[in-house]
């Protein structure tokens, strides 16, 4: 009789550890799910805000040469922010349903080991091809990973974890060619005269402020031929009048030379010369640069016309 009570306190101990245990589970995962919830409805509200800041000041909201180069290689624009706003949308809503929903819960495995396959490309490109990081797309890949964190158990996140680093490996294995033959093949449009003294390139992003006054710069400029390679399709053009477009343009060959070069920032001014390519980064230095060339080209127009006008006088 004795024995028989000792066992049932031992199971009713027991089973009272049990329900502590699973209570605690439960109310992990509880705290789990809300800030699943609230990670992902503030990454949602990011991303509406960046494209809502794009579309009225027609700039990125990230500048950073890292950022530019990375939304240019974009097949169709804004693409991978609708993918992410879907995505962070589908973990939110599942999140809520998660509560209540075994189901809903567990679709949310695929979903982020996906997202993790993605970031993963997205990082072993900026790591292997671009040469230099968006620092948007490292917050948003940040976000991913919390987000599996929350998530996953520990075998679940040693496997997104293997499969986050299977593309930075792969990638990282090859030698990738350039695809475009140089910079003519990114010039969007040439400004100059028949017979210049000053041939060069300039490098920019349509919305790079340093860049816009180089470019207001160089309308001021005479004697120089000046080709306009952006580092982003063009949708608004801020170039002098008399710039002439190209019919073709490829941004894709400027960051293949800037890559090549490596240049990590706008504006660059690549100028020809007999010796080489002489290659002047930052606007400071562009700007003093075409600062002493639209002064010399100016002072022998100048005193061509004082010539001009002794000559004549001499005749008479």
């Amino acid at each position: 009789m004795l024995r028989t009570i000792r066992f049932l306190q031992y199971r009713s101990n027991e089973n009272r550890l049990v329900f502590n245990s699973n209570k605690r589970s439960k109310q992990l995962l509880t705290i789990k799910n809300l800030l699943s919830t609230l990670v992902s409805g503030l990454a949602s509200v990011l991303i509406i805000v960046k494209a809502l800041a794009e579309y009225i000041t027609g700039s990125h909201l990230c500048e950073s040469s890292g950022c530019v180069i990375a939304q240019s290689i974009t097949r169709i624009p804004h693409t991978l922010d609708l993918l992410g706003f879907v995505f962070f949308q589908s973990v939110f809503w599942l999140s809520i349903l998660g509560r209540k929903t075994p189901f809903a819960r567990s679709l949310l495995y695929p979903i982020l080991q996906c997202a993790l396959v993605a970031e993963g490309i997205l990082f072993a490109v900026q790591i292997t091809i671009l040469g230099q990081f968006c620092y948007y797309c490292l917050s948003i890949g940040l976000i991913v990973i919390i987000l599996s964190l929350l998530t996953f158990n520990f075998l679940k996140i040693l496997q997104g974890s293997i499969l986050f680093c299977v593309p930075l490996v792969t990638l990282s294995l090859l030698s990738l060619p350039t695809l475009h033959p140089g910079l003519s093949a990114g010039t969007y449009a040439v400004l100059g005269t028949s017979n210049p003294k000053l041939r060069a390139t300039l490098i920019y992003s349509q919305s790079c402020l340093h860049c816009s006054g180089i470019i207001k710069q160089i309308g001021d400029c005479s004697n120089a031929e000046i080709r306009f390679n952006p580092v982003s399709p063009v949708s608004a053009t801020n170039l002098p009048p008399k710039a002439n477009r190209t019919e073709n343009y490829a941004p894709r060959a400027t960051l293949d030379f800037m890559n090549a070069t490596g240049l990590h920032s706008v504006p660059v001014l690549v100028v020809e010369s007999p010796e080489g390519l002489q290659i002047i980064n930052g606007e400071s230095n562009v700007s003093k640069y075409l600062a002493d060339i639209c002064e010399s080209t100016g002072s022998i127009a100048l005193q061509s016309s004082i010539d001009t006008m002794f000559n004549e006088g001499a005749d008479h």
